[in-house]
């Protein structure tokens, strides 16, 4: 099974690719900054060279990079193949992997496919195991693998115990 192959579209040349930090300053909405050689301009013509640039940077300023679109294409082979979706659902997996929906999607369809070798864990579950600081499949496999660890030096502890604890019980009575 092939991956998705997302493409990003060639730069613009003539595009700074960050906002006016002069226009956030004043509210208004975002402006992409244009590039001419060493100056960068924005649609209300402020104006900042490279210097003006690395002044924002060394104030600690951060400058809003506009975001790369990126279009998302599937692996050779892959079908489309239509299903109903709660469209809030659809919205919200559209937000959060933007740019990344089709291999995520992709991802969880070959994982569901896998059954049943995969296990789906959600809700109250999840909120459980996040208040103990397990975060990912990996930190469940290290908890039960120390719980399996733990049992067997139980085990152990009980082996060699358990003669001392019974020599001591016929001494005494």
């Amino acid at each position: 099974m092939g991956a998705p192959i997302n493409v990003v579209p060639r730069l613009q040349e003539d595009l700074a690719y960050f906002d006016c930090p002069m226009c956030e300053d004043l509210g208004h909405p975002a402006s992409i900054m244009r590039r001419s050689g060493h100056l960068f301009t924005c649609t209300l013509n402020h104006q900042l060279d490279v210097q003006g640039v690395q002044r924002y940077a060394l104030a600690g300023r951060k400058l809003h990079m506009t975001p790369l679109q990126v279009i998302e294409n599937p692996a050779p082979g892959m079908v489309k193949h239509p299903f109903w979706i709660n469209p809030e659902a659809l919205a919200i997996i559209q937000e959060k992997f933007k740019g990344r929906v089709i291999v995520t999607m992709d991802n969880y369809f070959n994982t569901i496919a896998d059954y049943p070798n995969f296990m789906i864990i959600s809700g109250a579950e999840v909120a459980a195991l996040k208040k103990i600081g397990i975060n990912s499949a990996k930190d469940i496999l290290a908890m039960a693998e120390g719980r399996k660890e733990l049992e067997e030096t139980h085990r152990a502890l009980i082996e060699r115990l358990t003669p001392i604890f019974n020599a001591a019980q016929q001494a005494t009575g």
